[in-house]
């Protein structure tokens, strides 16, 4: 499904303060895919398609004492904060502060879904 910018905003607006569980960045650049918490029982899934810009870039100020991919669901602590987008020749360009983590991505095609918690292990999300 082809999101428009108020589907998009939408699905944004629930994830306001979730935790982002998962960031892959795959295919030189190309697709990003970010997993935030939804509620107890469920996952928003956003997947960044036919990028052209994918920016990652960490607070200098924030300590890593423990890299990400040892840490528990229970010790991450980046949370979404902030989403800016704009659509300008048929890109989506993204803006988001999910702190520590600051992302900008142009793209062609975003794509954002649910899946259940119960069917997935943390972090094991290679097949959504």
């Amino acid at each position: 499904m082809k999101l428009t910018k108020k589907n998009i905003d939408d699905y944004l607006y629930e994830s306001y303060e979730s935790l982002v569980v998962y960031l892959k960045n795959e295919y030189f650049g190309e697709e990003l895919t970010m997993i935030c918490e939804d509620n107890l029982e469920e996952y928003i899934v956003y997947k960044f398609l036919n990028c052209y810009k994918v920016d990652i870039s960490h607070s200098i100020g924030y300590p890593k004492d423990k890299m990400y991919k040892d840490q528990s669901i229970m010790e991450l602590s980046c949370y979404l904060v902030n989403w800016n987008i704009e659509i300008e020749e048929e890109l989506y360009k993204i803006k988001i502060t999910a702190h520590p983590l600051y992302l900008e991505i142009w793209c062609k095609d975003i794509k954002a879904y649910r899946i259940k918690k119960d069917e997935y292990d943390y972090p094991n999300f290679d097949n959504v």
